[in-house]
């Protein structure tokens, strides 16, 4: 499930409330974690750095909008990304690249929306940190780093995600090692401070000063045996079955919680 009621918590708290186990995140971190500018703000309390963002809402007058754009736009110069606030697979996302166009991209992208977020453009290597639970050591295993190369598209949109060949998924990713272990740890945290649970998969731009710069965190990334989850844990030695496993496991031990649970004790033998 992806995008509005199957990743923001919706179907997570129908499920929760008829009471039937579910795989991945809680209503509470899906919500989150779907709304791009309170986990910006998450990311910030915690000391993660975020692209600088304005919000603009379609219930403000014409006059407070352009406002708003015209400051972000003197502040941090072109191109700006506009995004939709509440939709996943980089749907509602435009990169502007001349003044003239962003009153524009922000009318498109509030059509989905109540809601746009005008984001700072930063120029970099884009690359994804997935984290995967292990239910039988209650372990988070921070996986291989992915490196994303569009091979189409200017950077990693609809096209390049879901049309064959549209982008280079390299993992592990060629960069240099204390990155690696940076773009690692950015990954766990962001995954436990958004209250995600199973796995998740946080996207990072790193600038040509070395600065990682996180972008969003995936409650439900693809899930297919070529997505990006999946290929991060075959290369760690996780078999696609593995990762299934893990996930159901993790799911019905949140459903019929044990003293394990609390202690945080290994409870039964890693069947991977």
């Amino acid at each position: 499930l992806h995008g509005p009621n199957g990743e923001d918590g919706t179907v997570q708290a129908l499920l929760q409330l008829a009471g039937i186990p579910y795989t991945a995140s809680d209503p509470y971190a899906s919500s989150l974690a779907m709304n791009k500018p309170r986990t910006k703000d998450v990311y910030s309390a915690n000391g993660l750095h975020t692209p600088p963002f304005v919000e603009i809402l379609a219930r403000e007058d014409d006059s407070t909008q352009q406002e708003k754009a015209k400051h972000f736009l003197q502040e941090h110069g072109l191109p700006i990304v506009a995004k939709t606030t509440r939709l996943g697979s980089s749907v509602g996302v435009e990169i502007v690249h001349r003044e003239e166009d962003l009153s524009l991209a922000i009318g498109r992208c509030l059509k989905f929306s109540g809601q746009v977020m005008l984001e700072a453009f930063i120029r970099g290597t884009e690359v994804t940190a997935p984290v995967l639970e292990n239910p039988y050591t209650n372990e988070l295993l921070p996986l291989p780093i992915i490196e994303i190369r569009p091979t189409h598209s200017k950077w990693f949109d609809f096209e390049a995600k879901y049309n064959l060949g549209g982008a280079e998924e390299i993992c592990p990713a060629p960069i240099p090692q204390h990155l690696f272990s940076q773009c690692q740890e950015i990954g766990l945290k962001a995954h436990l401070i958004l209250g995600c649970r199973g796995m998740s998969r946080t996207d990072i731009i790193i600038d040509d000063q070395e600065m990682c710069w996180v972008i969003e965190t995936n409650t439900i990334p693809g899930f297919t045996e070529t997505s990006l989850l999946p290929q991060a844990a075959a290369a760690a030695g996780i078999p696609y079955a593995g990762v299934v496993d893990y996930l159901i496991e993790e799911a019905l031990q949140r459903r019929n919680p044990s003293a394990d649970d609390v202690s945080n004790a290994p409870r039964t033998k890693d069947p991977s």
